[in-house]
């Protein structure tokens, strides 16, 4: 238990397997709970979180199945009569968890934001969001909200905002394949507003049905034929975590291979999914041509970064709009500079 009175902990590296009660309960502020394993939660939840600023990252929640029959066992819940502000949970791996993601207690309305950001959740249950301000960014979402026990029904959606207090939500760059359950297949396995989504921000989500099919949705009414159905491009969906068996590492199933359709799918050119961790700009390599002539060369793949240039190594920086010359490996561009100085960066 991380008290209300504890400030900057870091809670890093441990195991917390089979225990007796719910794992973790989280106050305080500025706390960092990170690379630790839930394991075998038995029916009890797995953390509690309230609290200001506390981030909860790269932890793995996995092989818990029900023994304690209590209801709805949460992997992440607040409690009712404790305030959240700006919880962050980030890159982590939950496989296999026989309850809801989040059921969020209390109907205040005085809380938030809660960020749920490049998670992958995997044959677990549902969201449902009773506050303000909570986004969902770049997580992946496998046969999440599917199937059913004694304790935890499935919904139609893995995640439901209700009608109260689900104002200023955002969804971006999430991937749903095979999630839901209800009569039609069609209708089912995103997300659901009881309420108004008048506040919402809502940018190019992908959705499909289970694998090797992957069949779109009629339902699912982002209008992006590209992001509704078809092979999303996964390295391998069957093994996610890859040979290795460890979470977020160069091996994990979920990547995305080099020809999936959700490289680059997103707004500013973002991958969909869990793994798009933002990369460091590609090396720029300067070619001397001639007197006060250059070159400046870096490889194709990095198509989507932006050339800037500026007289100053602070600013301002401008966009830098001549031709740019492609062959098989890399992108140069041909320049003249009439000053003794110049910069120039790459940035997407």
């Amino acid at each position: 238990m991380v008290a209300n009175t504890a400030e900057h902990c870091l809670i890093r590296s441990n195991i917390f397997r089979n225990l007796s009660y719910d794992t973790w309960l989280v106050g305080g502020a500025n706390n960092i709970l990170e690379q630790n394993l839930l394991e075998a939660t038995q029916g009890w939840d797995a953390i509690h979180f309230m609290g200001t600023n506390n981030v909860f990252r790269l932890n793995v929640i996995r092989n818990s199945p029900l023994v304690v029959y209590q209801v709805s066992p949460d992997l992440f819940e607040n409690l009712s009569q404790a305030r959240f502000d700006n919880i962050l949970f980030e890159r982590n791996f939950v496989y296999g968890f026989d309850g809801v993601i989040t059921s969020q207690k209390g109907f205040t309305g005085d809380a938030g934001p809660l960020t749920y950001s490049h998670n992958v959740f995997i044959d677990t249950g549902s969201i449902s969001i009773r506050f303000p301000k909570a986004s969902f960014l770049n997580n992946t979402f496998i046969h999440a909200s599917a199937v059913g026990n004694p304790v935890a029904a499935p919904l139609k959606h893995p995640i439901t905002f209700e009608a109260i207090h689900s104002e200023n939500a955002v969804l971006k760059h999430n991937i749903f394949v095979d999630c839901g359950s209800g009569r039609n297949p069609n209708d089912q396995g995103w997300y659901e507003f009881l309420g108004s989504s008048s506040t919402a921000t809502i940018a190019k989500n992908y959705v499909s049905g289970p694998a090797p099919s992957y069949a779109s949705k009629t339902g699912f009414k982002e209008g992006i034929p590209a992001l509704n159905g078809g092979d999303p491009g996964f390295v391998n969906i069957n093994d996610p975590l890859g040979p290795d068996g460890l979470a977020f590492t160069d091996d994990d199933g979920l990547r995305l291979r080099a020809d999936s359709k959700l490289i680059e799918a997103g707004d500013d050119w973002a991958d969909l999914g869990a793994y798009n961790i933002p990369t460091s700009p590609p090396l720029l390599r300067l070619l001397t041509l001639g007197p006060q002539k250059f070159t400046l060369e870096w490889t194709k793949e990095s198509k989507h970064f932006e050339l800037q240039q500026a007289s100053n190594a602070n600013g301002p920086w401008t966009h830098w709009s001549g031709s740019r010359t492609t062959n098989e490996t890399s992108i140069s561009v041909s320049l003249q500079e009439t000053s003794l100085t110049g910069f120039y960066r790459l940035i997407r």
